[in-house]
């Protein structure tokens, strides 16, 4: 279990957040829903530890964290497959080169695997992204609107390889976004924020099988109704 207690931050004269309380459960898909300015991606930063709070604690969280960001950040000079092993640097090149080979065949870009950046589309590229985030062995896998911008098949084809790559280790994974599909479809728990300081407006757990909401996107409707009628 992850807790924040009593976690205040603020910038300048700007409260983000005023004793903030939440429990996230490991090995669970989380994600916080609300919209642009709501402090969605000052939350992340605070988990992940690269932005301090001001008062407050937080347990059970880890140095041990990868990251899925909006904007893909690969290494322009190096291949596909040279960006996964680049995180890797702990097996010796051989295994790495295999550990590359097994993420890259999940996410479907086998015959790029000699590819620069450059040369991918933006649904490719953020494959490599998916496939390097799932490579480096972390307890928790943060994302940043990893799906903005994306038409939905698209969006849907990437949703699939992420959850076949999250379904071998179950890690605990944190994301952030503003569309109600995305957590509709990946979520096991959605906090809805708004206000500020910011605050948890509604807590949704999703039961239906990950799996089963692709297919079965009707299945999904009452969960969107609770979210749109939310004052």
């Amino acid at each position: 279990m992850i807790r924040l207690k009593n976690i205040s931050k603020a910038f300048d004269d700007l409260v983000i957040f005023k004793d903030f309380n939440m429990d996230i459960e490991k090995g669970k898909i989380i994600c916080f829903l609300g919209a642009s300015g709501c402090g969605k991606t000052t939350l992340l930063n605070i988990i992940s530890g690269t932005l301090e709070y001001d008062i407050g604690s937080i347990e059970g969280t880890s140095d041990n964290v990868s990251y899925i960001f909006q904007d893909t950040r690969l290494l322009p000079w190096a291949t596909i497959e040279d960006n996964i092993t680049f995180v890797l640097k702990s097996n010796n090149e051989i295994d790495a080169k295999k550990l590359a080979k097994k993420y890259i065949d999940i996410v479907k870009l086998t015959q790029f695997c000699k590819y620069y950046p450059k040369q991918l589309s933006g649904g490719m590229k953020q494959r490599v992204s998916i496939a390097r985030a799932f490579a480096y062995k972390a307890e928790m896998l943060l994302m940043d609107e990893p799906f903005q911008g994306l038409d939905y098949d698209l969006k849907i084809e990437l949703i699939n390889a992420f959850l076949e790559l999250w379904e071998e280790d179950n890690r605990t994974v944190v994301f952030v976004t503003h569309d109600i599909d995305e957590a509709l479809l990946l979520a096991d728990k959605i906090y809805i924020l708004e206000g500020r300081p910011a605050k948890i407006k509604k807590e949704l757990s999703i039961d239906i099988p990950k799996r089963d909401r692709m297919v079965k996107k009707e299945s999904l409707d009452n969960y969107r109704e609770m979210i749109t009628k939310i004052d």
